[in-house]
């Protein structure tokens, strides 16, 4: 198992510990994205995560937390992407060191656990419990 990363950056989170998924952030609300419009710079040991969720969650941001940390390591907003096969709703982790990663619970969807490898997209799901 990888060693937990550090969080990427700081700003007020309302609950803060893993789980709650609650945020407060003065972010820009992105518009959403297209059929090739995410751009993903991996390699090596620097990996991705894309979270496909249900449309319930759209605008919602959801922490991920480095494996046994309760600080989150970063967050990203979900998001309508408008494909050639229809529109789904997922969150865009990229820039993520390889390693093992807690994606905050919602509702009643617990918290889940995804591994990160250098150098590929991982693609994970959330599954009401």
């Amino acid at each position: 198992m990888a060693t937990a990363p550090r969080p990427r950056h700081h700003h007020h989170h309302h609950g803060e510990g893993r789980g709650t998924g609650s945020v407060e952030a003065t972010e820009p609300v992105l518009p959403p994205s297209t059929d090739g419009s995410v751009v993903l710079d991996i390699g090596g040991d620097v990996g991705a995560l894309v979270l496909h969720v249900d449309k319930s969650l759209d605008g919602v941001e959801i922490d991920l937390f480095g494996s046994g940390s309760d600080v989150p390591y970063v967050h990203s907003a979900v998001r309508a992407r408008h494909l050639a096969s229809g529109t789904s709703y997922a969150a865009v982790y990229p820039d993520l060191p390889a390693g093992d990663y807690v994606v905050a619970a919602h509702g009643s969807v617990p918290p889940t656990t995804v591994t990160i490898t250098g150098g590929r997209i991982t693609e994970s799901g959330l599954a009401d419990a």
